[in-house]
């Protein structure tokens, strides 16, 4: 027989049969209510390329598993799915119901090995990529460290956000570098300690789960219910390697509701105290807990005049005094036209080319709030729908619970998402846990005849919803396909960087993994949206270095016809700079393109028409410029090899700001016109704009053999690093070609040398 509760008619419980499951005469319209999210994943599965993101993971994945995955989710979603709940309960929490202060006799295995069984999943379908967040950021910056290379500490250990997971995280990622010894085990690569973090958390994580089933409820059927639930939080995914600072946050936010639900029914309140303090050390963002905690103690105070603080009209007072207060500081402080790091703005701010327009009342920003609520609650906000119950709202643990949803949700709605929820879905992803967790509150004051289909049909939606969601992130594939797509959302929203961001996290992925076309497509898109002309630099390396000799021409033009564009809005719009770059920096970067493309085999379509027409191109719009006069005596010399306009090569050089191919290129033509002094200038210009460019070492050495025995220990210096740095000459012709400048350095060190 069950327990029958004698708080209220309402709560009283109709006698149950040991071990037999429920059949509510309606469950089959529960479970058609629960397969509307279902159907909604699938029928989004046909708009890859829309804002559902939400709900669109299918999309990514073969056709096949769309198919197979809408199967599972609607068989989830019959009476079926009740017999199946008792059994997995028996298999994890035994035959007999328990009561909730019960000895854990029988358990105790069974939580070992769900606890190990979990963390050798996580570890086993750990994630490869980092395209989500600041993932390829926090990578970037443990090499530094674990290489002894300078880099950024605040980052590193994000001393404004998450300075515990920093901390912990570089120091793992240290000792596994070192363990690793420079061999190329996974010790080394920085990704390790992500992993083993989140498998270890996740392995934590379990044993939460799994106590808070046993808190909350009797019936082994209801406590696997309770043990899904938790565990189909879309916030998981961070236990599979996910590359981000939330992951000890998220285990431990989900410690302190357990605790806290404890602690409302007269558990221990210094230890829910002392789990919120934990999760603030991963991550400040926890401080928005703190309205249950308060709540809590008020309620076990145990002064009627505090207690009776502890109502749902307390709690909405508050919460309006708390808007009300942000609202003040909003305004007052200029957040809502220029935003800061926590709060979104409400107007859109930046320079032009870096314009955040993915503002608080953007379209794109509430579209992403309706995606949210999808992604992280869509089968729970059905199963509130049957929980709910006026009596319900007067208990301190369901009020405590209520409230981190709603100061949790002010934080997902307000909260900085900066790059698009899409994107940046992880920052709150605890908002999940704690729809949960009022979930389970809820459920636990419900009558049993009615919370036990509920849980298991939310149990089952939340399982089904969940698949998708790991699948497509794990799944390297699917992953990149569903990353471009959700970049492609807001790559014209979000300000420029922020943009250039996410596909710069990719370009390091494909770059790692060689994949040579879509890094290319990376750097294009780079461009796109911001354009500096370092940007521009890069992709004529790639292209020269890497791409496919089909792609070589057609890659140039893309990158002609972007800088021509450059150069014409600025001049139309009569400036000399942009937030991309200033106008002599594209101006050089057309200029030392065309000289590129002069030195490119004629078999890869680079011939003279092609150069000429592309140096004309620029000469029209920029008839007296003297970085392009100094372009077209290079190309005369080149073509007769010989050098008629040295006034071109002077004041070329002098007008040189940012371009080291053409400070290189004005030195050896000034050298060659026995002018060493500017050509060691312009040599010397060129070595110092780009430090790994060591070509020019080689001619100003020569220069300055022939300025004297002033500059005689510099020039020795200069062509021992010209020997010492091959990989610096950028010459991508044939071996003899380097060979004869081999020859060449070694002769002119012979010559220095000798006395």
């Amino acid at each position: 027989m069950a327990r029958v509760s004698s708080a209220s008619a309402s709560q009283r419980v109709r006698p149950q049969s040991p071990g037999t499951a429920p059949r509510p005469r309606n469950a089959a319209l529960l479970g058609g209510l629960f397969a509307v999210p279902a159907v909604a994943r699938f029928a989004a599965s046909f708009f890859p390329d829309e804002r559902v993101w939400g709900l669109n993971h299918a999309a990514y994945l073969p056709s096949w598993a769309a198919w197979g995955l809408l199967g599972i989710s609607l068989l989830l979603c019959t009476p079926f799915i009740l017999p199946m709940a008792a059994a997995v309960g028996r298999l994890l929490f035994g035959a007999k119901p328990r009561t909730a202060d019960d000895g854990a006799t029988g358990l105790f295995p069974r939580a070992i090995l769900a606890t190990l069984g979990a963390g050798v999943l996580f570890w086993v379908f750990r994630m490869h990529t980092y395209f989500l967040g600041d993932g390829a950021v926090y990578l970037a910056e443990i090499y530094r460290y674990i290489h002894g290379l300078q880099g950024s500490d605040s980052v590193l250990y994000s001393k404004g956000s998450a300075p515990g997971t920093g901390w912990i995280v570089a120091q793992l990622a240290r000792f596994a570098f070192d363990a690793a010894s420079g061999s190329e085990s996974p010790l080394a690569n920085p990704q390790f300690a992500f992993w083993t973090t989140a498998a270890a958390a996740g392995a934590g994580f379990v044993v939460v789960a799994f106590t808070a089933a046993r808190d909350f409820f009797e019936t082994a059927e209801e406590r696997a219910a309770a043990f899904v639930v938790i565990l189909s939080a879309p916030g998981v995914l961070f236990f599979f390697g996910y590359v981000e600072y939330y992951t000890l946050h998220y285990a431990s936010i989900g410690l302190y509701f357990m605790l806290l639900a404890r602690a409302a029914r007269g558990g221990s309140i210094a230890a829910a105290a002392a789990a919120l303090v934990l999760a603030a050390c991963f991550h400040f963002m926890a401080a928005v807990a703190l309205p249950s905690l308060v709540l809590v103690i008020l309620a076990r105070s145990g002064r009627g005049a505090l207690e009776r603080l502890v109502t749902l009209k307390s709690l909405l007072v508050f919460t309006g005094l708390a808007l009300a207060a942000g609202a003040v500081a909003y305004f007052a402080l200029g957040i809502h036209t220029h935003g800061s790091r926590v709060v979104l703005s409400l107007y859109p701010f930046g320079k032009e080319g870096a314009v955040q327009s993915y503002t608080l009342l953007s379209s794109w920003h509430l579209i992403d709030a309706v995606n949210y609520a999808w992604l992280l609650a869509a089968p729970l906000c059905f199963a509130v729908a049957f929980l709910t119950g006026r009596e319900n709202f007067r208990a301190p643990d369901v009020l405590a619970a209520l409230a981190n949803v709603i100061f949790m949700s002010f934080l997902a709605f307000f909260g900085n998402m900066g790059f698009g929820m899409a994107r940046d879905w992880d920052i709150n992803a605890g908002l999940g846990l704690a729809c949960v967790f009022l979930v389970l509150t809820l459920a636990r004051r419900t009558p049993a005849d009615r919370r036990r289909a509920v849980l298991v049909y939310a149990a089952a939606g939340s399982f089904a919803a969940v698949l998708p969601w790991l699948w497509v992130n794990i799944s390297v594939p699917s992953s990149v396909a569903r990353a471009k797509a959700v970049l492609a959302l807001d790559d014209t929203h979000v300000a420029g960087d922020y943009a250039l961001n996410g596909y710069e996290h990719m370009l390091k992925y494909f770059h790692s993994t060689g994949d040579v076309a879509n890094a290319i497509w990376a750097v294009k898109k780079k461009i796109e949206m911001v354009g500096y002309p370092e940007d521009y630099k890069e992709l004529a390396l790639r292209t020269i270095k890497d791409a496919a000799v089909a792609d070589k021409r057609g890659n140039y033009d893309w990158l002609f016809d972007r800088t021509a564009e450059k150069i014409t809005a600025m001049q139309a719009a009569g400036v000399d700079s942009t937030y991309a770059g200033r106008l002599d920096e594209y101006i050089e970067l057309a200029g030392e393109s065309i000289l590129q493309c002069r030195s490119l085999p004629p078999q890869w379509g680079f011939d003279d028409a092609y150069v000429e027409g592309q140096y004309s191109r620029f000469a029209a719009m920029l008839p007296a410029s003297p970085v392009l006069a100094l372009v077209r005596a290079q190309l005369e010399a080149a073509r007769t090899g010989v050098i008629a306009d040295a006034d071109a090569f002077l004041r070329g050089a002098r007008a040189l700001r940012s371009s080291p191919t053409l400070a290189a290129y004005a030195g050896i033509g000034l050298a060659s016109l026995n002018l060493h002094a500017p050509a060691r200038d312009a040599l010397l210009l060129a070595v110092r704009l780009d430090t790994a460019f060591t070509l020019p070492y080689l001619y100003l050495a020569e220069s300055e053999q022939r300025l004297g025995a002033a500059y005689r220990n510099d020039a020795i210096a200069h062509v021992q690093r010209f020997l010492a740095t091959p990989d610096g000459w950028r010459v991508f012709g044939s071996s003899a070609q380097r060979d004869a400048l081999t020859r060449q350095g070694q002769a002119l060190l012979q010559q220095l040398s000798t006395p």
